[in-house]
């Protein structure tokens, strides 16, 4: 089938439909348009989920090939005490866990 043969045909099918389409009632119409265009509406968002679906798949696969590789060559950035671990940026100001002073200069213990 040639080129002009079938968009003849996709346009004799349209106008065909909106012949029909002005015959029916206006009430039949709206419900028929509120139902082509939630399927419309419906189909979006199921393409739309599938792509997001697809591309964060393939993120998620990246980060956790970046996560095993940090794991295996990597030395750890947490300090273990018994079962507890507790990452370096928790230990003070910077990586040599000084104390930290209160913001106004009293010397006070925190509980």
């Amino acid at each position: 089938m040639r080129a002009e043969v079938l968009l003849a045909a996709i346009g004799l099918v349209v106008c065909v439909v909106l012949l029909l389409r002005m015959a029916i009632g206006a009430r039949r119409r709206e419900r028929i348009d509120a139902a082509v265009v939630g399927s419309a509406r419906r189909l979006r968002a199921q393409l739309q989920g599938r792509w997001r679906q697809r591309r964060l798949r393939g993120q998620v696969k990246r980060e956790a090939k970046d996560l095993i590789e940090r794991a295996r060559r990597g030395k750890p950035v947490v300090d273990r005490e018994g079962n507890v671990y507790r990452p370096r940026s928790f230990n003070g100001p910077g990586s040599g866990g000084e104390e930290r002073e209160p913001p106004d200069g009293r010397n006070r213990r925190d509980h």
